[in-house]
């Protein structure tokens, strides 16, 4: 309320000016908001021109005065000293700063603005500014397009008041003072109802004065008490004059009604013109005249706003939580100032950006505050932020605009320009799904395509967007592509006393009802916050609560009714009302359709606790419901306003409030998790719509986790059987829920683009039918890693299809040994004569590496046709390549190569001896034993160690004996291979020795006795191996952890427990490892809690351990191994999970798809 002129009211809503952006202010000094708390008009004029002065102003200091940031921000302070050190500074620089961007109007204009900084004083005073500062504008007589402004300031200052429409007149005033004019009209009206009291001369009536009527009023003022009331939104102003009682009825009172309202529609008449052409709020400038009850209050009402056509009213006056539509225009009340203020930024710039907390009334602004308001040549637009804003803004516009386009990739400046002369509001509201969902190139596409529209002056578009408050920072990464976000953004706030009372009462008042006096207060005073705001969902839940309690037939016909304030008090008062308005709807249902209601409202929800679209469908897949009772229910919740129906079948929450409250209520953290889960689903599947970008990583977790509580469609799960394949993810789940052909189409189509990992699973997946993806398998043998095609090799001859034999043929000379070693293996599985044939042609190689690889896969083809070229080769002059033929000679097992072999045992390198040696060993054969004998004091230690193992193959009981006296070898590698072949033959004659060698003076054989003594399942051997694990040597304790496994039963289980504890890493792996083979679902929780183990070999074996063991309860405790900071730890944790999902799943493939 502004108060001035003595007893001339005048209420202006007070405006905030914003600085632009301004980069030269220290931080958090880019915005500065001037008060205007005025005492006057005038000086309101003064400062919202003054606003973009100051500002220039400053920065021309900064550039070329070197004015300090901290003298900038003392300079901003605008008291006295502010108005003396600006002045001076204006009076000694304004020749050169005229030349440097600023005209002397402008200047002008900002001298009378720091004149003025208290301008009741200088009335009071009846002083005026100094006539020096007005030289300037004479010194200058080519005036910028300010100075008409700049004149009319000059002459209200310094002049009078009664000259400001004389000036009006003269000049046609800028489109950016349009407000100008309205104060004028303001500063003639007041002056001219009380001219006698500010003691102006009558002379200075001219040009108003008229008839002598109008010199009576204005001296009959002890007559009449009168006020006048400004609504700055619909730019409206209500003269009420009230005549003392003794005019009452008498004619010069009737003349005095007559004179006033003409003189007020003349006021009116001159302002109106340059409002319709200048203001985008008003279609239509109507003065229209009203007198009340004389016996009352005789009232002079003329209104200057927008004429909105008549439509029939809602059913009730309030939404609940509802937003408001376009025509619930007639009961949107309470943000005048907000819809002024915002139409006025949008009049005079292309982009408006509306944020706030969710539910306080941005969607309800747009709707019924804005769209109604602009001019009928503008087409407003309203669409719903979603992914992709661009795609539906062009789409929007090409729909009401009625244009086509030849260009489907058309920039939205292209489309704009097909608009042709057409003008265009765009409302984007819910902006922050645009954060959400959208992709970052999206994200940029829409960011530039926007800044072309805004930045250019081809085509008049203007942007209208609202976005919630705690997305609103997110802009601040598109501050250098588009500053305007910024400069051109407002926030809406909750609602101040005064506008929650308009809210509550102008409804009610157009239905006819009444609140009783205390109610209303009682009510403000319940909902007001500790900010003093009233958040207007909680005023729709109170008041549309209170108007259920009226009679429906009475509401209907609009019949006077009166809410009690007994009846506020019985449901509870606002506390009451708000915390039980959600329980309270659910009531209304009956008892079995109440959680399904209840289970509908929390699928309406986000993780953001935000309201969104669900179709019924989603509903039906979701609840299991019967169809029927689902229409009756989303019939019922319609109807209670819990949710609107949206394009048919699709159906949302009426507000974000009721949202938020399902989530705080309702809701789990795992129904939150499940929530987030969906919600990236839907993210993974639009990016593989649109960019056919498969699901990372970081997405999966919480995916898999919690893949059997979502509800998702064929299509997501075939994404996740890509991503999983793509990324060695688990995916035996999502691939029995797809059909198997589908299946099969998919697997054709990923086979080329999988690793090692998923090669493997693709193969298991198709087992019988693995026949259908050899033709695209062999593809793989092409692939540059290695890795890749010994794999491929291993499981083409895993599937044994003689399709793969040529391409395996024509890949035997890879360059990788262990690519051929596999072909090699892969096509003695298959069995075809053609690669037999194809090794026999390289036995003769001269490179003597080809004749080794194919030595080595003719022993795997273990094809009796291969003796006799591979005895022809036991004399090759490399090493190496007759030491593979030894190899190759026993594992094809044929007694013609003893003799051979036996030759061979005296070969002088120790590589070939202990080839044959175990050659020897794998014939088997009664003769093999004495020669292997032989060989037991070989000078090499490895020809040694390898008669200790073909002892264990070839002389059972014969084989103890030497294998008791090689225990006492001189190399400890014989030891733990003799060690090692005493627990293969098992005979409990080699117990007591293996117990002595507990004691050796090497770990590595120590851990071989304890692993032999373990197979023997012997009570002697459990004590000394439970002892072992407290022996001081870390190494003791590993061996006797790693031979507790094969004793199994409690006392070793318990005891491997106790080594999780060990001080010492190789210990603790130890324990974990055997824990993980024994098998028992009881090691789950204690090898979990130690996932957070220092050392990330023992975290890998951990994780290695859980998969083993197979239980779906450590799945969780994986996924998150699956953020560890080690690679190792990482794969280990892929692959325990790819092992708990085979083992859980793989098995219900015989359903598949069912």
């Amino acid at each position: 309320m502004v108060v001035g002129y003595n007893e001339v009211r005048l209420s202006v809503s007070n405006y905030p000016m914003t600085f632009p952006t301004f980069p030269h202010l220290p931080q958090g000094g880019n915005k500065m908001l001037i008060e205007l708390d005025s005492k006057n008009t005038l000086r309101w004029a003064l400062r919202y021109k003054s606003e973009k002065l100051y500002l220039r102003f400053f920065s021309l200091l900064v550039e070329y005065e070197k004015i300090s940031h901290d003298d900038m921000i003392y300079q901003c302070d605008r008291g006295s000293k502010h108005c003396e050190l600006v002045e001076n500074i204006l009076n000694r620089i304004i020749p050169n700063i005229t030349k440097r961007g600023m005209s002397a109007a402008e200047c002008f204009c900002l001298l009378s603005a720091i004149w003025f900084h208290d301008i009741s004083p200088v009335f009071k005073k009846k002083s005026r500014p100094k006539d020096h500062h007005y030289e300037y504008l004479n010194s200058y007589g080519d005036w910028s397009l300010d100075e008409p402004f700049a004149y009319a300031i000059k002459q209200i200052c310094c002049g009078t008041i009664a000259e400001f429409p004389k000036i009006e007149d003269e000049y046609q005033i800028g489109d950016e003072t349009i407000r100008l004019r309205f104060l004028a009209c303001l500063l003639r009206l007041s002056n001219w109802l009380d001219l006698g009291y500010w003691g102006i001369p009558h002379e200075m009536l001219a040009p108003w004065k008229t008839t002598e009527e109008d010199i009576a009023a204005t001296l009959l003022k002890d007559k009449f008490t009168y006020e006048v009331n400004i609504d700055s939104v619909y730019w409206t102003i209500d003269v009420s004059l009230t005549p003392n009682p003794e005019l009452f009825g008498t004619v010069l009172a009737e003349k005095i009604y007559e004179k006033i309202g003409m003189r007020i529609k003349k006021e009116f008449d001159l302002v109106k013109a340059i409002f319709k052409s200048q203001y985008l709020g008003y279609q239509e400038i109507a003065v229209e005249m009203r007198t009340g009850d004389k016996s009352k209050r005789p009232i002079i009402q003329p209104s200057m706003g927008k004429t909105i056509s008549s439509r029939s009213l809602p059913p009730t006056p309030y939404k609940f939580l509802d937003y408001y539509e376009i025509n619930d225009t007639a009961i949107y009340f309470g943000r005048k100032k907000e819809i002024s203020r915002f139409l006025g930024h949008i009049s005079n710039n292309k982009l408006l950006v509306i944020y706030g907390e969710s539910g306080v009334g941005k969607t309800s602004l747009m709707k019924a505050g804005l769209i109604p308001r602009i001019d009928t040549t503008i087409i407003p637009i309203y669409i719903r932020c979603t992914d992709n804003p661009c795609a539906v803004v062009k789409s929007a516009i090409i729909d009401q605009c009625k244009i086509s386009l030849d260009n489907p990739e058309a920039t939205l400046l292209e489309v704009f320009k097909h608009t042709e002369t057409k003008k265009c509001m765009i409302f984007i509201d819910q902006f922050e799904e645009f954060f959400k969902r959208s992709e970052r190139k999206v994200k940029d596409q829409f960011i530039n395509e926007l800044m072309e529209c805004v930045c250019t002056s081809t085509v008049d578009a203007r942007f209208v967007i609202g976005i919630r408050r705690d997305f609103f920072v997110e802009l601040g990464s598109y501050r250098e592509e588009l500053p305007e976000l910024f400069s051109s953004a407002w926030e809406l706030l909750k609602l101040t006393e005064f506008e929650a009372r308009q809210s509550i009462s102008g409804p009610s008042r157009l239905f006819n009802i009444e609140y009783d006096p205390e109610l209303l207060d009682e009510l403000v005073k319940d909902i007001t916050e500790e900010s003093n705001l009233i958040h207007p969902i909680h005023v729709q839940i109170l008041c549309n609560r209170l108007v259920e309690t009226l009679d429906k037939s009475a509401l209907k016909d609009k019949l006077p009714q009166r809410i009690s304030y007994q009846t506020y008090k019985e449901l509870g008062g606002a506390q009451g009302i708000i915390s039980d308005y959600l329980e309270a709807s659910l009531e209304q249902f009956p008892a079995g359709k109440k959680e399904y209601a209840r289970d509908i409202l929390k699928m309406m929800t986000t993780s953001y606790e935000i309201k969104t679209l669900v179709t019924s469908e989603d509903i039906l897949m979701t609840l299991k419901i019967n169809p029927d009772i689902l229409k009756e229910i989303l019939s019922a919740m319609v109807e209670h306003r819990l949710l609107r129906r949206i394009r048919g079948k699709s159906y949302e929450l009426t507000s974000d409030y009721l949202a938020k409250s399902i989530t705080e209520k309702w809701l789990t953290d795992k129904d939150m998790d499940i929530k987030t889960t969906m919600e990236n689903i839907h993210v993974a599947f639009e990016d593989w719509k649109q960019h056919r970008w498969l699901m990372n990583i970081p997405r999966f977790g919480k995916i898999y986790l919690y893949r059997e509580d979502i509800t998702i469609e064929q299509e997501a799960f075939e994404l996740l059987l890509r991503s999983s394949l793509k990324f060695s993810f688990p995916a035996w789940y999502w691939a029995i829920n797809i059909p198997r052909e589908r299946v099969v189409v998919i697997i054709t189509e990923m086979i080329q683009q999988v690793d090692v990992e998923g090669l493997q699973t693709i193969v298991e997946m198709m087992d019988k039918d693995s026949s259908r993806i050899v033709g695209h398998l062999m593809c793989r043998l092409e692939d540059p890693n290695p890795l890749i095609r010994e794999k491929t090799a291993e499981l083409l001859g895993k599937i044994k299809n003689n399709k793969a034999i040529d391409a395996l043929l024509s890949h035997l000379n890879d360059i990788d040994w262990r690519v051929a070693r596999a072909i090699g293996i892969a096509l003695g599985k298959i069995g075809d004569i053609r690669a037999f044939k194809a090794f026999l042609t390289r036995l003769d190689d001269p490179d003597w590496r080809i004749r080794k690889a194919s030595a080595s896969a003719m022993g795997m083809l273990k094809d009796t046709e291969a003796i006799d070229p591979l005895l022809a080769r036991l004399n090759d002059p490399e090493n190496e390549v007759r030491r593979a033929v030894a190899i190759a000679l026993g594992n094809i097992g044929d007694v013609r190569a003893f003799k051979p072999l036996q030759r061979r045992l005296n070969d002088s390198d120790s590589d070939v001896r202990e080839a044959a040696v175990i050659a020897l060993g794998n014939l088997g054969n009664i003769e093999s034993f004495d020669s292997i004998i032989s060989k037991s004091s070989d000078p090499d230690w490895r020809v040694r160690e390898a008669v200790a193992i073909a002892l264990s193959k070839v002389g059972e009981a014969r084989s103890l004996d030497p294998l008791l006296e090689m225990l006492s070898d001189s190399d400890s590698d014989v030891r733990k291979a003799v060690a090692k072949a005493l627990g293969l033959l098992g005979i409990k004659k080699a117990i007591e020795p293996l117990l002595d060698k507990l004691n050796d003076s090497d770990w590595w054989v120590r851990e071989a006795a304890a692993n032999a003594l373990s197979g023997f399942g012997d009570p002697r051997t459990l004590a000394p191996l439970l002892a072992g694990l407290n022996d001081p040597d870390w190494r003791v304790r590993e061996a006797a952890a790693n031979a507790l496994e094969n004793m199994g039963g409690q006392n070793a289980f318990d005891a491997l427990l106790q080594g999780l504890d060990d001080l010492d890493w190789r210990v603790r792996k130890a324990s974990i490892d055997a824990l993980g083979r024994l098998g028992n679902f009881k090691a789950v929780e204690p090898l979990v809690a130690k996932f957070s183990d220092s050392d990330s070999t023992v975290r890998a074996s951990i994780a290695t351990a859980l998969g083993n063991l197979g239980d779906p309860n450590a799945i969780e405790h994986l996924l998150h191994g699956i953020d560890d900071t080690v690679e190792d730890v990482q794969v280990a944790c892929l692959s325990a999970l790819r092992a708990i999902d085979r083992k859980l799943y793989k098995r219900s493939s015989d359903k598949w798809g069912k």
